[in-house]
């Protein structure tokens, strides 16, 4: 145990710092993602157990879409939600109804004291963008979850927003920095998308109306 040889062993062994620097952009191993509506692409990490449990999942109807991915933390054994939401509204989007929006489907549905509320206004491009981050009590179902954080981007009658709820620590991390760096508003593909959709209802509608009358 005390032998030359040993000792010379132990004093080979070199202690480096615990953390680790990825050396390259993670993102550029991400996959990009047309919301269904085409009012956004996304960025977004890819399927990898236990950290991200599935991809980005998709739904939606008429006047709403929503993609959502799941970020599992097994050290703090917490979940973080990336959700990604697109709005085709009747009227045109303004500062005011956006914030409607934010406050009515989604801070709403949290308790929190008002007085803390802060929305600013940017841009990204030529788009008008809106960002609001606040701390809420906890729900029951996620005792860890705190934070909500939005981003919302408008044109036209056209509204994406970005938002991310988990816990503070996880809200503010670089993931989720890159998780929001990560979204282009594509609303001119949007609008071009829904044309195409209504035309092709009204060719379907008519060319049943030609059926009917034979």
């Amino acid at each position: 145990m005390f032998a030359f040889r040993t000792n010379d062993f132990f004093k080979s062994l070199n202690i480096n710092e615990g953390n680790i620097v990825y050396d390259g952009d993670p993102q550029s191993s991400w996959e990009n993602i047309t919301s269904p509506f085409e009012l956004a692409a996304i960025n977004v990490p890819k399927k990898s157990p236990p950290y991200i449990p599935q991809k980005m999942q998709s739904t939606h109807n008429n006047k709403i879409e929503k993609l959502s991915l799941q970020i599992y933390d097994p050290v703090y054994d917490n979940i973080m939600f990336y959700n990604v939401y697109g709005y085709r509204f009747n009227t045109l989007m303004n500062m005011h109804n956006v914030q409607e929006v934010l406050m009515g489907s989604h801070m709403g549905k949290f308790t929190f004291d008002t007085r803390q509320l802060k929305i600013s206004q940017g841009s990204a491009g030529e788009y008008p963008v809106l960002s609001a981050k606040v701390h809420f009590s906890p729900p029951d179902a996620y005792p860890h979850m705190n934070t909500i954080k939005l981003n919302a981007y408008y044109y036209g009658p056209f509204l994406v927003v970005q938002e991310l709820l988990g816990s503070n620590l996880h809200v503010e991390s670089l993931l989720s920095r890159r998780l929001m760096s990560g979204l282009t508003f594509t609303p001119i593909q949007g609008n071009k998308k829904m044309q195409e959709e209504r035309s092709a209802a009204n060719m379907k509608a008519l060319q049943e109306t030609s059926a009917g009358e034979e």
